[in-house]
């Protein structure tokens, strides 16, 4: 890649760590929200999945508008609104504010993850964009590593208002870069009304079949993550202090993994690759949900495998979404397979949370396995649907819609 390429994936990928910090920090200061607004569990996890939700709704949206803008007025604007409804999330101690502004920083959100994506397939070679995918999609790896124990240190320390100051200030910041760094990427306009883009997704096999891969993968996912922690603590006996430590031993090695993948994907191709992943990664999704106690080593190793390969699935199923359509439609497609991956992640942990409930007395929780078995049956889906191909619709030709 050149000199340009590289700053440009460089400020995605600070871009993409700034949106997965904004949601994924959330989960460990959820105890302590609770206490600051005196919600119940049950209002938390509303807190909690209000975010993908309204990243989903507007990223359907998003499919309609998303090519009518360019991508770098779509991305600074959106950075920018992402910083300053963190910010107020700091500011507000009203729980119903709360909501409201947790859900403005999520449209923010979702536009902003079709918008990252569809920049870099159009601002990087299709032979590099593995590796560009890679690197951009380091931002969970980044916030596991450093994000989520430096955030509980300054929730522990200052309180949660100093987090979201903090993770908002550097969405503003980003945008400043944006508006420095990011090349003016032409766009071919697409005039399609949102139906008719909607139903071309739907007639053309491939883009189908690839927004059914990374729906069923983000459901597959999502089934087990939202209760990871309190199954550790639970039912396995981790202590709650050692969780971050957790999260940055398995992001430092996803870090370094995700690069890998990227690189296969340029080799040997996002199809190939994720029919190794998948399968591969039904072994710690499931197994997560049965881990008995066991010593801290193995936690350590369980939770790194899952890591590397349930967040190393997204690299080549990304790459296939990039690699469904054409350059003037790739906007609105990658938004509307981000909305998808949202409200797919958003609807997987209500039904985990249904799945999943706490045994009286023990304070175990039992139901896990069920989870368990229903993202197995996800993975298979998403299986047969990465591996679907129709020769006839392998091209950027728009089939008629008459």
């Amino acid at each position: 890649m050149t000199r340009s390429e590289w700053a440009l994936v460089l400020l995605l990928a600070l871009i993409q760590w700034v949106h997965i910090m904004d949601f994924m920090i959330m989960m460990p200061m959820g105890p302590r929200l609770m206490d600051q607004f005196g919600v119940t569990p049950s209002q938390m996890a509303i807190a909690i999945s209000i975010y993908s939700l309204a990243a989903g709704v507007v990223g359907l949206l998003g499919s309609y508008l998303m090519d009518r803008w360019s991508r770098r007025t779509s991305v600074i604007t959106l950075a920018m609104v992402l910083g300053i409804t963190t910010i107020a999330c700091g500011t507000t101690t009203h729980y119903g504010v709360f909501l409201v502004l947790r859900g403005l920083a999520g449209m923010a959100g979702g536009a902003l993850g079709g918008a990252l994506f569809a920049t870099l397939g159009d601002g990087v070679p299709a032979h590099y964009q593995g590796r560009a995918t890679g690197i951009v999609m380091s931002g969970f790896s980044i916030a596991a590593i450093a994000g989520i124990p430096i955030g509980m240190l300054m929730a522990n320390t200052w309180g949660c208002s100093v987090v979201f100051w903090t993770i908002g200030g550097m969405g503003l910041l980003a945008g400043v870069i944006a508006y420095g760094v990011m090349p003016m990427l032409p766009v071919q306009s697409d005039v399609t009304a949102w139906w008719q883009n909607m139903r071309l997704s739907w007639v053309n096999l491939n883009e189908r079949h690839s927004l059914f891969t990374i729906l069923t993968i983000a459901m597959a996912g999502f089934l087990i993550i939202p209760m990871i922690n309190p199954y550790l603590i639970r039912n396995v006996g981790v202590a709650a202090h050692v969780i971050p430590w957790v999260y940055a031993i398995g992001g430092l090695v996803t870090l370094g993994s995700n690069q890998w993948i990227g690189r296969l994907v340029d080799r040997w191709g996002y199809r190939r690759v994720l029919g190794y992943l998948l399968p591969l990664s039904v072994i710690p999704l499931f197994g997560m949900t049965i881990l008995p106690p066991i010593p801290m080593w193995g936690v350590i190793a369980s939770t790194t495998v899952f890591f590397v390969l349930v967040s190393g699935r997204f690299v080549p199923a990304m790459a296939l979404i990039m690699g469904a359509v054409p350059s003037y439609r790739r906007g609105r497609f990658v938004s509307l397979a981000s909305a998808l991956q949202q409200l797919g992640a958003a609807f997987a942990s209500l039904i985990s949370s249904w799945l999943v409930h706490t045994t009286m007395g023990s304070g175990h929780l039992s139901g896990y396995g069920r989870a368990g078995l229903v993202s197995l049956g996800m993975t298979i889906l998403a299986i047969w649907f990465s591996r679907y191909r129709d020769s006839a619709h392998c091209g950027f030709k728009k089939p008629s819609l008459q």
